[in-house]
């Protein structure tokens, strides 16, 4: 009884993973943002380079996107 209601499960959680990842089309990416995330990139080589793990400073982070970089 248990496999059934196993076996059910999992299709419906398979088919809630591809709706929580969407990607973004390219054609709404402009060249400021591309930019940005070109110089961020940049700053976060540099830093781990330099061995510098602070923060880093002038960028728009989000607080789970933080968490990952630095801990």
């Amino acid at each position: 009884m248990k496999k059934k209601y196993i076996l059910l499960i999992i299709p419906v959680l398979l088919g809630s993973c591809n709706s929580r990842y969407s990607s973004v089309p390219k054609n709404i990416i402009t060249d400021e943002r591309k930019q940005i995330a070109h110089q961020f990139l940049e700053t976060l080589f540099r830093k781990c380079d330099e061995k510098d793990y602070s923060k880093p400073v002038g960028f728009n982070l989000s607080k789970r996107l933080e968490n990952k970089f630095l801990s």
